[in-house]
């Protein structure tokens, strides 16, 4: 039923073929809206172009009976665009500061989590330390398949706008 619009379910229910059924919409818990919200605001926050040159570091120790909050901050710590460094410790040059503190508290491990930031004084270069916490290939390979994926919508959003015509909720 999913997969029929609207239209194709009411036309069956009018010829018989189905019974109507009242299926009602879907609600949002406080985490769910949150989740939603929070990814809004990365998608559309600006650009990164200028970066200070400070690296934020999370280096977290959590006990074998913590294993689902060890690996929910890790699905939190990828969800938010750190790198995995090594074992418990994870980097950004963005300062999540604030959304971290918000996991943190969630998943009630403050006193586990340490926070830093400051500059790398090792010996690699930014860009070799970049490969290392992230998988660049596998992140483009997925950019690409969004963009495959979505392009011919986005240029008719795009055309739209430029017309003057607003976005059809349903499109979204």
């Amino acid at each position: 039923l999913s997969a029929w619009s609207d239209t194709d379910r009411g036309s069956a229910c009018s010829r018989g073929w189905m019974p109507r059924i009242r299926i009602p919409a879907p609600t949002r818990t406080g985490r769910g809206q949150a989740l939603l919200e929070g990814g809004a605001q990365r998608i559309l926050e600006p650009s990164f172009t200028q970066w200070d040159g400070n690296w934020h570091l999370v280096l977290y120790s959590l006990p074998e009976k913590s294993r689902a909050a060890r690996h929910t901050l890790r699905t939190q710590l990828t969800w938010l665009g750190l790198g995995r460094l090594a074992a418990g410790a994870w980097i950004s040059p963005h300062n999540r500061a604030k959304e971290l503190a918000g996991i943190f508290s969630d998943l009630k491990i403050s006193g586990n989590v340490e926070l830093f930031c400051g500059r790398y004084q090792g010996f690699k270069t930014a860009r070799e330390l970049v490969r290392i916490c992230w998988d660049m290939d596998d992140l483009a390979d997925h950019y690409r398949d969004f963009i495959a994926r979505y392009e011919d919508e986005y240029r008719e959003c795009c055309e739209n706008h430029r017309q003057g015509r607003p976005l059809d909720p349903q499109f979204c």
